[in-house]
This record gives structure tokens, C-alpha cells and sequence, in this order.
């Protein structure tokens, strides 16, 4: 049995913020670590050292570039809804969460607030390289006028016409 076989396999779901920032060398050190890419961050990056991280990872066969499943795509939909983060998700952010839900034993590595915000509601590990959410948060658009609330993006008041303004509830992360 091999030292590879004595451990868990363990997955980073990688975001492209965390390229970007340099992944450490502590992450793919471990021997039963490997790095998980949506197929779609091929076309986010594009900077020499993302390219050199990837060609040294790709040595290493600790690199999978992978496409999330629709159950899981729903899923994330879902939960950002809830939370309101929807409108400050993209295609990429909503893939990176979906395939930590495939990826069994796996963390999500990123910088990004609404990603870690939605991982937090979904029970995914976070790893983050220069920001970590202190607090979770729900969404909710209000009146700036009448108050009234609305569970979805609204720029302005149904009610009353006027502009709304993007406000939180706050969960302190445990």
C-alpha cells in the first residue's frame, strides 16, 4: 500500500481568486491533495504564474479540471437565492461551489465574499488566502422611502416607486 493509499484523498476546489493571490505551496504539498478547477476557469486565467502553477501541478497528475453536475448547479442556485448572493455570483463562482458539492472531503478556496458566503450556508469548508468572512449574511433589498422589503433584487419600490438599497442580516460564523 502506498503512502497515497493510507489517507484520505482530500480535494481544494480552486477559485480563480486564489490563482491570482498565488496558491501556496502548503496546499499541494500533501501528497493526497489535489486541486479541482471548473473546465470553465481555463478561460478566467491568463497570467504567467497561473500558467506555471498549472504546469507544475499537471506534472504532479494532482489536477482535474472538472464540469459540475446540474443536481449540484441547482443546489448552489438555490441556496444563493436565499441568500441573495444570485446577483454577485458569475457562471464560474456558481461552478466552483457546485463541484465542492461532488467533490467529496473537499474545501473551496476563495477570496470572494458571495462564494464563501453560500459555501457557509452549504456546509463547505472555506479556505481563503487574504479575506475571510467574519460573518454569514441574507440579502434583502429595501425601500429607502416606505421600507418595504423584498427577498429579490429590486431597483426600485414596487410599492412606492422609490430607489431601494441592498441590506443584511448577520450570522456570526462559529
Amino acid at each position: 500500500m502506498n503512502r497515497k493509499d493510507s489517507k484520505e484523498q482530500k480535494y481544494l476546489i480552486i477559485d480563480s481568486t486564489a490563482i491570482i493571490h498565488v496558491i501556496s505551496k502548503e496546499d499541494f504539498s500533501d501528497e493526497n491533495t489535489t486541486l479541482v478547477f471548473p473546465e470553465i476557469i481555463r478561460n478566467e486565467i491568463q497570467s504567467f504564474q497561473a500558467e506555471a502553477v498549472f504546469e507544475t501541478l499537471k506534472a504532479d497528475n494532482r489536477l482535474i479540471f472538472s464540469i459540475p453536475t446540474s443536481k449540484s448547479i441547482e443546489k448552489v442556485e438555490s441556496m444563493a437565492e436565499k441568500t441573495c448572493d444570485v446577483v454577485s455570483l458569475s457562471e464560474t463562482d456558481l461552478q466552483v461551489i457546485a463541484i465542492a458539492l461532488d467533490f467529496p472531503n473537499s474545501t473551496v478556496v476563495s477570496d470572494d465574499n458571495a462564494i464563501q458566503n453560500v459555501c457557509f450556508y452549504l456546509e463547505i469548508p472555506i479556505k481563503s488566502y487574504s479575506f475571510k468572512i467574519r460573518t454569514a449574511r441574507r440579502y434583502f433589498w429595501k425601500c429607502t422611502v416606505c421600507g418595504q422589503k423584498y427577498k429579490t433584487k429590486q431597483n426600485k419600490c414596487i410599492e412606492c416607486g422609490s430607489p431601494t438599497t441592498r441590506l443584511f442580516v448577520k450570522k456570526k460564523l462559529s
